[in-house]
Order: C-alpha cells, then sequence, then structure tokens
C-alpha cells in the first residue's frame, strides 16, 4: 500500500494544471491583453500584466479564475472636473467593449471588484486598476464604490522567496485550495497563500503532508478577520480549520498506531475524491457494499457507500473476498 506521503503528492499531482492547461490558458491570456490594450477600442488601458494564482503557479485543477490586471491611464477615466471615474462606471464600460467583441459574445458578466469572461473549461477575471507612485495600485473595493490600495506583485515576491528555502509551499498551498473549494470555505485564494508563506517561516517542513498537518495547526494564528469578505465568513473559516486540525491529529495518532488505513480514511475525508487511497482493503470494502445493495455512485467514476445513486445489488465486483 503507498504510503501517506505517497498518497498526498499524488493527491496534489491530480489536482496540478497539465501542460496542455497552461498553453491553453497561455494563448487565453495572450488574445486578451491585445483586445484591451487595442488604440482603437479607446479603453485607455496602458497595460496588463496576469496576477493571482495563474501567474504564482498555484492554480488548481478544476481551473479556477486567471486574473489580468489591466492598467488604466487616469487622463482617460475621469470627468471634465479631473475626477476619477468610478469603479462601477469602469467596469460597466469594460463589459459592454469585451461583450461586444466575437470573441467574447454572451460570456461576459461583472462581478465584484472585476469582469469575469467565462471560457471554455476556465474563466478569466478583468480587474482595472491605476498605478500608483512608488509601487501597488488602487483596484475596485467590493462594494465598488471606492478604489483601494492593492499590491499582488508583494505577495508574488514573498512567494518567491518562500519556495527558495521551501520547496513544498506550492502544494501546500493547491491542497489548501483544493480543500477549502471542496467544503465550500470562503479564505480568499490569496490568503491562504500568506497563511502557507508565514507558515513556513517558522516551522521546517519535510515533506507535503507535514506542510499541510503545519498549515492547519498554525492557520489560525495567521488567518486576519480584516481579509475576509465579512465576519460570518472569516468565523466559518475558523471553525473549519479548527474542525481539519482536529481529524489530521486523529490521523496521526492512527499512524501512530500502525493504523495507515485509518488515518488516509481521515485525509480522504476532507479532500474527496481526488485523494486517492484505493487498495485491496477498499476494493473488498466495496464489493461487500455492491453484494449488500449499499454501493452507491457519488459522481462519474466516484464510488461511495455514504451518498449518490444506488447500485442495485450483486454479487460484487471483485468475487470472494475471502481465500476460499
Amino acid at each position: 500500500m503507498s504510503t501517506l506521503s505517497e498518497c498526498v503528492d499524488s493527491f496534489i499531482e491530480n489536482i496540478t494544471v497539465t501542460d496542455r492547461q497552461e498553453s491553453s490558458i497561455s494563448q487565453s491570456v495572450k488574445n486578451l491583453n491585445e483586445h484591451l490594450k487595442n488604440k482603437e477600442a479607446k479603453m485607455g488601458v496602458r497595460r496588463t500584466f496576469t496576477a493571482g494564482s495563474w501567474e504564482r503557479d498555484t492554480i488548481i485543477r478544476p481551473l479556477d479564475d486567471v486574473d489580468v490586471f489591466a492598467v488604466l491611464d487616469p487622463a482617460v477615466w475621469q470627468d471634465e472636473y479631473g475626477q476619477r471615474s468610478s469603479p462601477q462606471s469602469v467596469l460597466v464600460s469594460l463589459k459592454n467593449y469585451l461583450n461586444g467583441l466575437s470573441d467574447y459574445e454572451g460570456k461576459v458578466t461583472q462581478d465584484r471588484p472585476c469582469v469575469t469572461i467565462q471560457l471554455s473549461h476556465k474563466h478569466i477575471d478583468v480587474l482595472p486598476c491605476f498605478q500608483e507612485t512608488g509601487r501597488g495600485y488602487l483596484m475596485p473595493s467590493s462594494d465598488l464604490k471606492f478604489w483601494i490600495f492593492t499590491d499582488p506583485e508583494l505577495l508574488e515576491q514573498e512567494l518567491a522567496t518562500a519556495t527558495t528555502t521551501c520547496k513544498f509551499v506550492k502544494g501546500i498551498i493547491k491542497a489548501v485550495k483544493h480543500w477549502k473549494r471542496e467544503h465550500d470555505i470562503s479564505i480568499p485564494s490569496f490568503h491562504a497563500e500568506e497563511v502557507t508563506v508565514a507558515v513556513s517561516r517558522v516551522v521546517t517542513i519535510s515533506d507535503h503532508a507535514s506542510g499541510i498537518k503545519e498549515w492547519f495547526k498554525r492557520a489560525e494564528i495567521y488567518l486576519i478577520k480584516s481579509k475576509f469578505n465579512s465576519g460570518a465568513a472569516y468565523d466559518q473559516a475558523i471553525k473549519k480549520v479548527q474542525q481539519a486540525k482536529e481529524r489530521l491529529a486523529k490521523a496521526e495518532d492512527h499512524l501512530r498506531k500502525d493504523e495507515q488505513d485509518e488515518a488516509l480514511a481521515i485525509w480522504k475525508e476532507l479532500f474527496g475524491s481526488v485523494f486517492k487511497v484505493l487498495d485491496l482493503g477498499e476494493a473488498r470494502s466495496f464489493s461487500s457494499a455492491l453484494r449488500e445493495g449499499t454501493l452507491r455512485v457519488a459522481g462519474p467514476g466516484v464510488l461511495s457507500t455514504a451518498a449518490g445513486r444506488a447500485i442495485p445489488a450483486s454479487s460484487g465486483y471483485f468475487g470472494s473476498t475471502t481465500n476460499e
């Protein structure tokens, strides 16, 4: 049977984007940038740059958002009194322009604080911004009433530094992102990355599995309430992190007792069907459930004894589970 460390490494590989997907994203971003910077469109876009999980190589499958920042010319986006245009007016103009292009017609929606283009198997978030003197940018606030400061390039620098001292950082981030997606937990992705960087600075991480355990053990300390969309989202995140920490501690107890099957079952419970632990023991369990009529299909290629469409009882996929 595979060890816990091997199963975790395989899980992270399963949620990492493929070379083909990377090529597809690169081409989509290149095409979008050409549209945004087209001077004939008169959108006042000085330049664009990618940020977020795509740029930092922490994006996971199924593909989540790719962030493209559109740096605007202040002279274009102001009224006759020299007042900067509101975030809402900029986003509406950006949405209307992109939706009017044949490449994106019917695929563009306004989100907060961006415009989203839904393409096949991925979506791209376009964030308008104004460059500040020195460093950083002003981008729309979540309520679209103000322009607020952001510095996406700072996290990229911090993550690059952390990666030089701990090669498992990006894998840990991907695992945490998958966990929060699996359980619908509203930790901002950039903040999950910030927490990972902070954890990597205070502990020695020997592999992905130990790093993930350390993340959940210490995340409560580093999660900052003001970085969440609401107090309720923060409270939910803290509660879920505590529950995951307790479950991982239980898994560690099983490992100390040489009960690897039980430990792996807990990890699978936390990270879902992508976390593969199928071995002879699980095959026999599924076979027994099939004979008893309790085996279910929870999704395409996903067997379960807890949820999903029931499979009629039969003699079992694997025949007898004894040596007789």
